[in-house]
């Protein structure tokens, strides 16, 4: 992978004024993309892990093995190029991965998912760059049947040469599907399709129906693998990129939002400003207004450093930002295996993994929700790279080593996320010092945050949350609280909280039967405690003074209400 995916500079060249180049982003074509979210499969928003310096099954089960080892919560293994014998004939490359089957089905028995990387790009032989090269020239097949735009004229990108699969020849593309299909039906669970398609424009666009437009090949380029994905794994999914301000300061959307479900922003250098975090959260933030909802960015960054560590600050900032981003995605180069640093540092990344892990009902509830025509799931707000996160989460991105954040906070009372007896009262600025394992995150008072607790690295619960859908609940008497909690049969449960004077009223209906723990902030410890009408169980629930919290256990139910009376204070 290489910081391509944007346009090349000759393409900048021909589209952009001179007095356009003088700064970045220097241009995008016009957003004419009006397609929904596509839904993501709740799996794809736990954490994902590769590496780009070894690229063998050894390094696979390197990190596999380390995160079991050290209780951190691997979900999808990424695997990049190369991997096949020759770039996209979708043979697995067996010296590198001698049992490619057996490594699956040992993942998928572990509770992981396997994406493998991909473009639109058929090379010649003679241009094999770093594969093995393919046991037939399928470059030649390719041109001689007329799959391939542009009579098969071979263009520069960078693994080689190659030409582009031709996406309105219907008989190129059933060939296409069954090269991926030697993966697919092993039973691969996504692709990272990497940006070449966006290397159209340079070279012209003909296609078996003739003319086609930059927009209109990257359009075909991410549909056509998300949509013969879905027919061959609907639980599958595809990463490809949303914004990706690189080098020739593109600053447009890729693909479009129907055909991304997971995005990420191209690929950083392992630094904080200039084409490093900068760069992420240009990027990201560009996203953002374009109504994207799962982003991420490559923690520490992708680029420089093979085999060495990263600096230190600079991955944990990365790691604490992407905790509190739908997509935590974890690799490149340099060493991303987090056990490799101190052991402090190691309890911080494992602490935040958990916490994105928990997180998991909250982002898929609110992807749901956009992919039927709601808001997107991450606003920008005023003040310096910040946004909201669902309408709950308040996040100030920490952009430079130092430990001190100014936040600007919105109007309504604001909870710390690691301290809730700090509570701000908004609009107001404030000023705080950051340590190593805080990060400024803030709640809005009368919110209802879903969580998946399966142990208690997080603090929001212990093992016997597993198996439980954790709410946690946070009241304001002048902003009752609601939230829509999909499941992934498209059911749709609506919780609420409401409180008037000294009663407190919360409310679970429709949906699938889940069974709930109630984690609500209250200072006050309640004098009774009702369900659906009648005194709650002895022993179903309790109040922890030290942390100003109510706890209660609920029984598997698609109704209920839970009414507390409130004590002094």
């Amino acid at each position: 992978m290489r910081n391509v995916a944007v346009l090349s500079l000759i393409a900048l060249a021909a589209m952009s004024p001179p007095a356009a180049r003088a700064e970045r982003p220097l241009w995008e074509f016009p957003d004419d993309d009006k397609s929904r979210q596509a839904i993501c499969p709740a799996w794809a928003f736990e954490m994902w892990m590769w590496e780009d310096d070894k690229n063998t099954a050894e390094a696979v089960w390197d990190y596999v093995d380390g995160c079991k080892e050290h209780d951190i919560p691997l979900r999808v293994v990424l695997i990049d190029s190369p991997w096949s014998t020759a770039y996209n004939d979708f043979l697995w490359d067996t010296k590198r991965y001698p049992e490619p089957k057996k490594m699956i089905d040992e993942l998928h028995r572990r509770g992981l998912k396997l994406a493998l990387w991909m473009t639109c790009m058929v090379n010649p032989n003679e241009y094999k760059d770093d594969c093995l090269g393919s046991p037939t020239d399928f470059y030649q097949e390719a041109k001689a049947k007329g799959y391939l735009c542009n009579n098969g004229r071979i263009q520069k990108w960078w693994k080689g040469r190659g030409a582009f699969i031709d996406y309105t020849n219907p008989e190129a593309l059933a060939w296409w599907h069954g090269l991926m299909d030697r993966v697919l039906l092993q039973g691969v669970d996504g692709w990272k399709v990497d940006g070449a398609g966006e290397l159209f424009f340079p070279v012209g666009g003909q296609g078996h129906k003739g003319p086609i437009s930059w927009q209109e090949y990257v359009d075909m380029f991410y549909r056509d693998c998300y949509r013969h994905l879905m027919q061959r794994n609907p639980n599958g999914v595809t990463m490809v990129r949303s914004v990706d301000a690189g080098q020739a300061g593109y600053g447009g959307r890729h693909a479009p939002r129907d055909a991304a479900p997971v995005t990420w922003v191209g690929d950083q250098k392992k630094e904080w400003k200039g084409r490093g975090l900068a760069l992420a959260l240009e990027s990201a933030f560009r996203a953002m207004k374009k109504d994207y909802s799962v982003i991420g960015s490559d923690i520490g960054a992708f680029s420089g450093g093979n085999n060495k560590k990263i600096d230190r600050t600079l991955f944990l900032r990365w790691m604490q930002w992407s905790t509190f981003m739908p997509f935590f995605l974890n690799g490149g180069h340099g060493d991303h295996r987090p056990w490799e640093y101190d052991a402090a540092f190691l309890d911080i990344f494992r602490r935040c993994a958990w916490i994105h892990h928990e997180l998991s009902p909250y982002f898929y509830s609110l992807v749901r929700r956009a992919n039927q025509g709601g808001p997107g799931m991450l606003k920008v707000l005023p003040g310096k790279w910040q946004y909201m996160l669902g309408e709950g989460l308040l996040v100030a991105v920490i952009h430079e080593p130092e430990r001190e954040r100014r936040v600007k906070l919105p109007e309504g009372r604001w909870i710390d996320y690691w301290d809730n007896s700090s509570i701000h009262v908004g609009p107001k600025v404030i000023d705080l010092e950051v340590p190593d394992d805080r990060y400024p995150v803030f709640i809005r008072n009368g919110s209802i945050v879903p969580l998946n607790v399966v142990n208690g690295y997080a603090g929001h619960g212990a093992e016997g949350s597993s198996g439980k859908t954790t709410l946690d609940v946070y009241p304001d008497a002048d902003r009752p609280a609601a939230f829509e909690l999909w499941s992934e049969s498209g059911k749709v449960t609506k919780l609420m909280a409401e409180m008037k004077g000294e009663t407190l009223t919360v409310g679970i209906s429709g949906g699938e039967p889940r069974g709930y723990v109630l984690r609500i902030l209250t200072s006050r410890k309640p004098a009774g405690v009702s369900v659906d009408g009648k005194p709650a169980p002895e022993g179903s629930w309790r109040y922890d003074a030290s942390d100003g919290r109510f706890w209660m256990t609920i029984d598997k139910t698609s109704e209920a209400k839970m009414v507390l009376s409130l004590g002094p204070e």
